[in-house]
């Protein structure tokens, strides 16, 4: 006091604890000590561990070495929650060790303060605490139910859990898995369990109970706790290291209360009931989660009790092969026999009826009491559809198979059960019609195969006909009538058209062989004809191939196409060896007059055929234009018109082989080109013979000339 280190409150207090009884004399010894040890230098009281802890406050106060601290160590706990809680003389703070005593300081008293006065506040309402209880309870049921996972079966569908905290159970109780939760601060045990025992043991709710146990202890955790906060949020960041020291304990008191409320909730649900309907309790599992989860199974089973008829981890596999078309498809759990036998399936055909939308289908099935995979759903919808069991019509009403339905669309899909029965005799014509058609076909693979028989009909109709001056291509009228229906009614149709489609088959057959061997003949007459527009009878052959055109008469008997063909090719062989025969003549013709030559004459026989090779001055070799083929050839090589202008051309380049003669023998001669005319009478004759004479005058003055 002397030195105004102990505060004076402190100092009465120590004072007035001297003079009461001995646990007053301990607090004023704490008080003391506590005071002592936070006065030492940091460094040195850090450097020997000495910390106003409970332990070492204990072995401090030790008067009987021989006895220990044994006693003290039990009394001092409840004497320190004194000093600061009623006496509010210290205050606590978390340390390395446990928690740290120092003397109260007038700033932690305002923290004090502040506490006590949201307690108060908290306390006068006791809704908020009702409200904080429930938060905190369904905040704990929620850590405990993601522990749990309900799924059933071998593919381990899972199954969805509901908790609900209302007063009354929900209505649909019975078609759904709900975890109905109830606690002992708002409702009695006894009416909790009456409620489940008055449930049928078919009904899949479960019941949860917490007992009220520690009531008070849990109110005043819930208050410390929230007060602390509240405290901890109004004060925000003390600026003085008093301050730090206040809001240290302060967080101390927090971390204190909520270790405390986690025990509590702990013990609570620890206690927790667990009943399934009908009244019996869940016992076996170390852990709530356990015994909820346990609970749970057996509830789905009551909830999905007709789920054992599908299941089976196989249904992806049924569904995969199913939508490619496979009559075996159920074979991957373990069905051998016709689709309509399968147990899923024949829960669906009962259901699917008269008709059902996909959406219906998969809701009914997925729902109590099957609560079946949507893969065992799909897959058997697939299956049955397939084996043509039923039928299905997309959102636009077009039939579609297996193979065209679109999985992700079967919701908008309608379905119906097929009603048409297909006999095994039946069933042995349909695959005789296969085989007559050219499409392999197993037993049981004929609604399969029949898009196959479908597409290779089509295919003969298409080469049964096309462009003129082919027949129009035939009527489909059957295929139609067999793409109209689906399923059993497709087969149903290929029976009662077996001989008609036998027949159309060959007769499409034939057709198409006719116009493939008659097709290149009138193809030729074609190409040929464009070399034949120069000629006289061109225009009358020209109107015969137009008819046979118009009237699409290429396989009309007797052929008009080979004969129209033989006529124009006998026309086009005539005209064609008379202009190589003018091209002969005119070329013997131009050969005699070099050969003649004077100054060809004068090379040598190495030089002639040089320029024979030069000036390309070789006969004409021999053209084979017996066939129509060859003769094609030969005028695609060089039609009429390029054959009247090679003949015009030997002149020039016979020409061209003289003069390239005269420049062997004569290098400096002078080629002249005589001056063309037009001349009408003899005195334009002397005139141009004047003017070519003065021409040839000047050059001759040059060097010899060659004309």
């Amino acid at each position: 006091m002397s030195t105004a280190q102990l505060p004076k409150e402190v100092y009465e207090n120590v004072q007035r604890f001297a003079a009461g009884d001995d646990n007053a004399q301990l607090k004023g010894k704490l008080l003391k000590l506590i005071y002592l040890i936070n006065k030492l230098p940091a460094d040195a009281a850090l450097d020997i561990g000495l910390k106003a802890t409970d332990d070492v406050l204990a072995d401090l106060l030790v008067t009987d070495l021989a006895s220990g601290s044994s006693d003290l160590r039990k009394q001092l706990p409840d004497l320190l929650h004194k000093l600061q809680n009623d006496d509010r003389l210290i205050m606590s703070l978390a340390g390395s060790n446990g928690l740290e005593y120092r003397l109260q300081t007038v700033e932690s008293s305002a923290w004090y303060e502040e506490f006590r006065a949201q307690e108060a506040e908290l306390k006068a309402s006791p809704q908020r605490i009702e409200q904080q209880r429930a938060d905190l309870f369904k905040a704990r049921f929620a850590d405990v139910l993601k522990k749990v996972r309900v799924v059933q079966g071998k593919d381990n569908v899972e199954r969805r859990l509901t908790p609900t905290y209302d007063e009354t159970l929900p209505k649909d109780n019975d078609k759904a898995l709900y975890l109905w939760i109830q606690d002992g601060w708002q409702t009695e045990e006894k009416s909790v369990i009456a409620e489940a025992k008055s449930k049928r043991a078919d009904n899949p709710t479960l019941f949860a109970f917490l007992r009220s146990q520690n009531k008070t202890e849990l109110t005043n955790a819930i208050v410390s706790l929230e007060s602390a906060r509240a405290t901890l949020r109004k004060k925000g960041t003390p600026a003085t290291e008093q301050g730090r020291d206040a809001q240290r304990s302060m967080e101390s008191r927090e971390r204190n209360a909520d270790k405390e409320l986690k025990d509590l909730l702990d013990a609570v649900f620890a206690g927790a009931r667990v009943f399934q309907a009908g009244g019996q309790e869940v016992t076996e599992g170390n852990e709530l989660s356990d015994r909820i989860n346990r609970a749970a199974k057996a509830s789905a089973i009551r909830l999905y009790k007709d789920f054992d008829i599908a299941d089976s981890d196989h249904w992806s596999k049924v569904l995969d092969e199913a939508r490619k078309g496979n009559l075996e498809a159920l074979k991957a759990v373990g069905h051998t026999q016709e689709a309509d036998k399968q147990p899923v399936c024949q829960k669906l055909l009962a259901y699917i009826g008269p008709g059902k939308k996909g959406s219906e289908i998969r809701d009914n099935f997925e729902s109590p009491p099957f609560g079946w995979p949507r893969d065992a759903i799909d897959g058997a919808l697939f299956a049955l559809l397939s084996s043509g069991h039923i039928r299905a019509m997309d959102a636009s009403s077009k039939l579609v198979d297996a193979k065209s339905l679109d999985r992700n669309k079967l919701t908008q899909a309608s379905f119906r059960q097929e009603s048409i029965t297909i006999t095994p005799p039946q069933l042995i014509k349909i695959r005789q019609l296969f085989s007559a058609v050219g499409v392999a076909c197993q037993p049981k693979e004929e609604l399969a195969k029949v898009p196959m028989l479908i597409a290779k009909l089509r295919d003969l109709a298409g080469k049964a006909g096309g462009v003129a001056p082919a027949p129009l291509p035939p009527k489909l009228t059957a295929i139609e009538a067999l793409e109209s229906q689906s399923g059993n009614g497709q087969l149903l149709e290929l029976y009662t058209r077996n001989d008609e489609l036998v027949a159309l088959a060959k007769q499409w057959t034939t057709t198409a062989e006719a116009i493939h061997k008659r097709l290149p003949v009138w193809s030729q007459l074609t190409s040929l004809l464009e070399h034949a527009k120069e000629l006289g009878p061109y225009e009358d052959i020209a109107a015969e191939k137009d008819a046979i055109q118009t009237q699409r008469s290429l396989l009309a008997e007797p052929d008009a196409v080979r004969p129209l063909l033989d006529r124009t090719a006998d026309l086009l062989r005539q005209a064609l060896n008379a202009k190589l025969q003018g091209f002969t003549t005119a070329f013997a013709t131009q050969q005699a007059h070099l050969t003649a030559d004077a100054d060809w004459n004068k090379l040598s026989a190495d030089q002639r055929t040089k320029l024979t090779q030069d000036h390309h001055l070789e006969p004409l070799k021999p053209i084979d234009l017996a066939t129509p083929d060859q003769l094609q050839d030969a005028l695609d090589d060089c039609n009429l018109d390029h054959w009247i202008s090679k003949t015009q051309a030997l002149s020039s380049r016979f020409d061209a082989a003289r003069h390239s003669a005269v420049l062997l023998l004569k290098p400096n001669v002078v080629h002249v080109a005589i001056p063309k005319r037009t001349l009408n009478n003899e005195a334009e004759l002397k005139a141009w013979l004047a003017e070519v004479e003065q021409l040839l005058a000047e050059k001759l003055k040059i060097g010899p000339v060659a004309l």
